[in-house]
């Protein structure tokens, strides 16, 4: 009986090894990947928009890389989805464990691009030197410094989804859930087109007819994936369980609980913000 525990104890490190080995080529993947989307989108904008300046045809390919991750997420959520049958808590997708490592490769990279951009743009923030400090170390926490003062609420957002991915999704011993995951993915089709209205922004189309379309697409798709999405998501949990929605939410842990009244009201609040800009943005086009 020992020698049987300890022989499932050894393939069981050895499935985890190769696990984490699939997962670190995927990541180095996606990291190659998402650089060569990157360079082809600065050679293709450069080409078509020579009078555009260089930093803005850098920021225009960092938004067209982010649209082109946002297609392939929301996809995904939708194909595993349709897999999960709707169900949330009690279905297994094998492809989720492969494509966050493929999704973890995109948001590091992004964040290290936005770090780039940032020390690029941004005034030098000096930091104080400490005996012993290499100058790479001075460098780095400079360049951290640079880029949390820059835009902190990107920031915080991408710390916030890479962490997601890696505890959620990579390294969790979890057993149920992998649905509701997949509906989260469908999340990302909003940032379709936030990513492809500052992207028009950069390039210099934002009196154009299609600028003012993205714009409405935008507040559709948020309104869609982020407003009514989140409710549809509790009443299939609490049919899932039995229970009403009211009930539902109540059974669902405190802290869970308190995370989706703060997602939610935040999804709110930038929604309002949304539908504001678009109006003034609406008014502005008829008075052209």
């Amino acid at each position: 009986l020992l020698d049987s525990l300890l022989q499932e104890t050894k393939d069981c490190n050895y499935c985890n090894y190769i696990h984490a080995g699939m997962g670190l080529l995927l990541l180095l993947l996606s990291l190659l990947l998402n650089h060569a989307v990157t360079h082809l989108m600065v050679q293709i904008l450069t080409s078509r928009l020579p009078s555009i300046p260089t930093m803005d045809i850098l920021y225009a390919a960092n938004w067209l890389v982010s649209l082109v991750q946002a297609v392939m997420t929301t996809l995904a959520g939708m194909v595993f989805t349709w897999q999960s049958g709707l169900v949330l808590m009690d279905v297994k997708l094998s492809l989720l464990y492969p494509y966050g490592w493929l999704s973890l490769g995109y948001w590091l990279y992004d964040l290290c691009s936005l770090g780039l951009l940032a020390n690029k743009t941004t005034p030098d923030h000096s930091v104080p030197e400490v005996p012993g400090m290499s100058q790479l170390l001075r460098r780095s926490i400079k360049s951290v410094v640079t880029l949390v003062r820059w835009w902190p609420g990107m920031v915080c957002h991408h710390v916030g989804v890479i962490t997601f991915l890696w505890v959620a999704v990579i390294n969790t011993s979890r057993q149920r859930g992998d649905g509701m995951i997949a509906l989260s993915f469908i999340m990302e089709l909003s940032s379709v087109f936030v990513a492809a209205r500052s992207a028009l922004a950069r390039l210099g189309f934002k009196q154009t007819r299609l600028y003012l379309g993205i714009s409405i697409c935008m507040v559709a798709a948020f309104l869609l994936v982020r407003i009514l999405l989140v409710p549809l998501v509790i009443h299939l949990h609490s049919r899932e369980q039995g229970l009403s929605m009211v009930q539902g939410v109540l059974s669902m842990p405190r802290q869970c609980v308190m995370g989706t009244v703060l997602f939610y009201g935040l999804n709110c609040y930038w929604f309002a913000l949304m539908v504001r800009g678009s109006v003034k943005l609406f008014n502005k086009y008829k008075k052209i």
